[in-house]
């Protein structure tokens, strides 16, 4: 663990692209940065923290080059992974290793390039657990044959069989041999449908975890008490509060402040139907630009004023 002293922070400009988190401001470091040991029972970070986006998302990420992503998957055809060295159409030589990684219903392309694909190669021949699970950081989105391809900047890394819980539940899955069967097995793509409402209704069960397409209206969101629910810092796993406190069983610690995610119910509509469908936290942040913590923050600071206010001018009229 360490502390870190003489770092700047800056805001992004605008025009900033492939920027590796979706946070309003970064953090320098310059020639001046010092480091020192902080002892690692005086305070408890994760080890790594991660942001995952989900195989199907990554499309759209295509068409915005302001962020990049992390992902998770599962490496298919390990022994075919070569690295080829390629004449770019400047006719410079370029190195290239190219392989597919699945969830197991969606498989997307990756890309390494020059140094990445050789440290990349070189790492994956170390590796004698099968088969490899990769985690790739501040990836970006790109596209080759018409498909999602992910490939590299020089933000990025990339972990092998890695020891985060992200990991080891991917691992737990694969003991059971149905899905074992489905990740190595040829991935068919399965092409993306646009319904409507109504059709989505009277799907079957052949259409459990596919993703469609469908153009709707948000007319209203749900009422309810909690639009927002606490996860750990360190694992990213669903906590809730007990004697007053909120407490992770899988890392065995107090979480003082816990990170916020949206869970946010609306109704939308189209031409056919109308339906009840559940927001998740990035979903939210997409469309209002916000994260959960700094809106529970506005209202928080709302609530503060307007308290302050009430209460003074109580004070007012029981002095007169």
């Amino acid at each position: 663990m360490h502390h870190k002293k003489k770092i700047t922070f800056q805001a992004y400009k605008p025009e900033d692209k492939f920027r590796p988190l979706q946070n309003d401001y970064q953090i320098i470091f310059s020639e001046d940065t010092k480091i020192r040991d902080v002892e690692e029972n005086a305070v408890n970070f994760p080890n790594d923290s991660f942001d995952f986006y989900e195989h199907s998302e990554l499309d759209k990420l295509r068409m915005n080059p302001m962020y990049l992503f992390d992902v998770v998957g599962i490496i298919q055809n390990r022994e075919t992974i070569v690295v080829r060295d390629l004449l770019n159409r400047l006719g410079q030589h370029q190195s290239q290793a190219k392989f597919s990684i699945t969830g197991g219903r969606s498989m997307v392309n990756v890309t390494f390039w020059d140094s990445l694909a050789n440290k990349f190669y070189h790492a994956l021949l170390q590796q004698q657990e099968d088969p490899v699970i990769i985690i790739i950081t501040s990836g970006r989105a790109g596209t080759w044959n018409g498909e999602v391809d992910v490939s590299n900047v020089g933000a990025t890394a990339f972990y092998l069989n890695h020891t985060h819980h992200t990991v080891k539940q991917i691992r737990k899955m694969l003991a059971t041999p149905n899905y074992t069967k489905e990740i190595l097995a040829t991935q068919t793509k399965k092409k993306t449908e646009l319904l409507e409402i109504t059709n989505i209704k009277n799907l079957g069960t052949d259409y459990i975890q596919t993703h469609v397409i469908v153009h709707v209206k948000i007319t209203s969101v749900q009422e309810i008490e909690n639009w927002f629910f606490h996860i750990c810092t360190g694992c990213r796993i669903l906590i809730e509060m007990e004697n007053n406190i909120f407490y992770c069983n899988t890392c065995k610690r107090r979480i003082p402040h816990p990170e916020k995610k949206f869970k946010l119910p609306i109704i939308v509509t189209d031409d056919t139907d109308s339906m009840e469908i559940m927001l998740d936290d990035r979903q939210v942040r997409t469309l209002i630009g916000k994260r959960a913590r700094n809106v529970y923050k506005e209202i928080a600071h709302i609530l503060a004023f307007k308290f302050v206010n009430d209460f003074s001018t109580l004070s007012l009229m029981s002095g007169s």
